[in-house]
Parts: C-alpha cells; structure tokens; sequence
C-alpha cells in the first residue's frame, strides 16, 4: 500500500513538472522583444510573507535590458514603506524562456506567456534553505490589461496552489510598489 501511494506521488510529481516545462517551452519568445519600460499588474507567490511589506520578493520591475547572455532587471523594492531601487542580472540558459538568477537563494525564472507588446508573466522558482517558493508576477506595457490574461494568471496561480485571494492587485494599489 505504501509503496503504491509513493509511486502514484511520484508520477504526480514528474507529470506536473512535465506540464510545467511544456507550457513554457511552447511559448517561445525572442528575450530581446522584452526590453522596455514595464508596469506591474499582479504579484503572487505560494509563501505569502516573501511578497508582504518588507519581503524579499515583493518588488516591481521598472525596466527589463536584454544583453547577449544576460537579462537585466532594474526594479524597486519596498523595504519599510519606500522603494528602493535594485538591478538584478539574471542569465539566459540554453533553454528559451528560461533565465538563472542569484538572489535569496537559487532561481529559476520562466517567461510563462507574453505578448512583448502588451504584457508578460514570470514565474520564479527559488530555492532558499532548501524551502521551495513559487512567485508569479504579471506586467504590462500599461496598467490597463484585458481580462482574458488576468484569468491566465490566477489559473497559474491556481496550478501553483496560490489561492486567489493572495494575489496582490499592484496596478489597484499603488502604495503597494
């Protein structure tokens, strides 16, 4: 009985990571497409207090630059109610759509579905003292964003068992970033 519910978790865990990694990969997008000026529309994460006032993860990214083989993110964090500025280089991999970065652990970034003109959302998978946290985010080229890519995000959130309600609507709250 164990070993058939060690086996049945097993398979749940490579087919969810499957899924995962299809789903970004049929979404090929030129990184170079992605540099500009960017808004933030929603932040979630399956470890709330990481995107809470004062989180490591709670930031907003103002101006993605695409490099040769790195990707450089100028964003703003807020620590004790201001936002500081921050530049974070991510590195591209051999993988489309998928960056490397150092920072509060090891991460894995995934460009999960983007119209470069119009929007993008990043999952970010961090590896910190062996604790894994999921943080999703969703910019747009304006705050204003159709309600067709806002269902997308929370079935991602929901994949990612974030519940709906954690989501921070930052374009709503502009104290939030």
């Amino acid at each position: 009985m164990k070993i058939n519910l060690l086996l049945s978790l097993g398979l749940v865990l490579v087919s969810a990571t499957h899924v995962h990694h299809a789903a970004s990969d049929k979404n090929l997008i030129v990184f170079h497409q992605l540099s500009g000026k960017w808004s933030s529309i929603y932040l979630a994460s399956s470890v709330q207090k990481r995107i809470e006032d004062g989180g490591d993860k709670k930031f907003s990214i103002k101006i993605i630059a695409v490099r040769e083989h790195d990707v450089l993110f100028d964003l703003y964090l807020l620590k004790d109610g201001k936002c500081i500025q921050h530049l974070l280089v991510a590195n591209k991999t051999e993988k489309n759509n998928v960056l490397k970065l150092d920072y509060e652990g090891e991460n894995t970034i995934y460009v999960e579905k983007a119209d470069a003109q119009k929007y993008v959302i990043f999952s970010m998978h961090n590896i910190q003292n062996g604790v894994e946290t999921v943080v999703l985010e969703l910019y747009g080229q304006t705050k204003v964003m159709k309600e067709s890519v806002k269902k997308f995000f929370k079935n991602l959130c929901q994949k990612n068992r974030i519940n709906k309600d954690d989501i921070i609507d930052v374009a709503k709250h502009s104290s939030a970033l």
